[in-house]
């Protein structure tokens, strides 16, 4: 496992450890603002999150120089993706959706700005080598 791929796992442990505590709080504060599925939430961002990582890595092996297209493609079908599972979930589940919208977007923005910040970050790294 590269560098790369230790340290953007490490830090996304330490992010979903913030946001899960943050999200235990205000359950605990308001659990009116927390919907019941927000674990499912939890566990659909840190797999996207994961997948980025490992595809972004690979891509980035085997081909550095299309190694960005090939991220800014893969957060792209992560937010496919993540409009897809939304519309799925509101079509099954008819209670308290505003909720779970708000909810599901609230995380989708940390883990999007988590994983664009990891992107910046390695691009700086290569813009350094050339």
């Amino acid at each position: 496992m590269s560098t790369f791929v230790r340290s953007s796992l490490k830090k996304l442990a330490i992010l979903t450890a913030i946001l899960v505590a943050i999200s235990l709080l205000i359950f605990v504060i308001k659990p009116e603002w927390i919907h019941p599925a927000i674990p499912l939430i939890f566990l659909l961002f840190v797999g996207l999150s994961v997948g980025a990582t490992f595809i972004a890595s690979g891509a980035e092996k085997q081909d550095p120089q299309m190694a960005t297209n090939f991220y800014l493609g893969i957060m792209t079908g992560r937010l496919i993706l993540s409009v897809i599972v939304l519309v799925i979930v509101l079509l099954i589940d008819k209670s308290q959706q505003i909720l779970f919208v708000i909810n599901f977007f609230a995380l989708y923005l940390c883990y999007a700005v988590f994983d664009i910040t990891g992107l910046v970050a390695n691009l700086r790294t290569d813009f350094r080598e050339h």
